[in-house]
């Protein structure tokens, strides 16, 4: 099906077109810390596993692993079989729910580690000749399976899984988050809520960590390997860009004789 259009944005948000950075959500009220800031079902949610048939096998590690350039940690990149679990999904959905998962975009480097692993297993299930994919040719199939990594979102809730929000993938990575994200089931569904972890002012961009929470501790050149390894980007968020011109104050420890 066509891309649908996007429809408006939730309650307290706007959506902004912005030079170089595409479509962003942006506070539209101010929010306090620990204010639900996006609340949204799951668009689509891969199943917890897959039906034990011979055609859904898993992709060989070999297939799906590269090594990254450089020193450093990660030292592979290796493509996340959830995305094949998401696949799966997609092609069980009905049409108005393909309509909204094509609208996404699925932009990252063509040089990334990242991007070579995906065009990789691409080539591989183009090759199997799977009767459940014997309909979708190899740029689809590659252009969904870099879609659902640069937006997926697991889902914990629901088991060891992950899905696709409508909203929460217009919502920017940050260094320095603004809001953070968690999954909840509420009676027989499953939603994404993004909460605030300060305060937002209207006009504010909204940004979650596409990362643990743990790798936000660690130097901009590290942060920089681990995006470009699971999304296939350099960040060029307002704490990257800062810590480019000026020291870094995660690398700082303050004298204990100082005030």
């Amino acid at each position: 099906p066509e891309p649908a259009p996007r429809g408006p944005a939730p309650p307290g948000t706007r959506l902004e077109e912005r030079p170089n950075c595409g479509e962003l959500l942006v506070a539209d009220r101010d929010f306090e810390p620990g204010e639900l800031v996006v609340r949204e079902r799951f668009l689509l949610l891969g199943p917890p596993t897959l039906p034990p048939l011979s055609m859904f096998r898993a992709v060989p590690e070999e297939i799906g692993s590269v090594r990254m350039e450089g020193g450093g940690f990660p030292e592979m990149c290796t493509w996340d079989a959830q995305y094949l679990k998401l696949l799966f999904a997609f092609t069980n959905a009905d049409a108005h729910v393909q309509a909204e998962v094509l609208r996404m975009q699925d932009d990252m480097s063509p040089w990334s580690e990242c991007s070579k692993a995906i065009a990789r297993v691409g080539a591989w299930l183009s090759e199997q000749r799977l009767p459940w994919l014997e309909h979708m040719d190899y740029d689809v199939l590659l252009r969904l399976l870099r879609l659902f990594c640069v937006n997926s979102y697991p889902c914990g809730s629901a088991g060891k899984t992950s899905g696709l929000l409508k909203w929460g993938t217009m919502i920017s990575h940050s260094c320095c988050p603004n809001v953070t994200f968690s999954s909840a089931k509420l009676g027989e569904d499953f939603e994404g809520h993004y909460r605030a972890t300060r305060k937002i002012l209207a006009g504010d961009v909204l940004g979650s960590s596409y990362m643990k929470p743990y790798v936000l501790l660690a130097s901009i050149a590290q942060r920089r390997r681990m995006l470009w390894c699971l999304k296939g980007f350099i960040c060029l968020c307002d704490r990257c860009c800062h810590e480019l011109a000026r020291p870094d104050p995660a690398r700082v420890l303050i004298c204990a004789e100082c005030d």
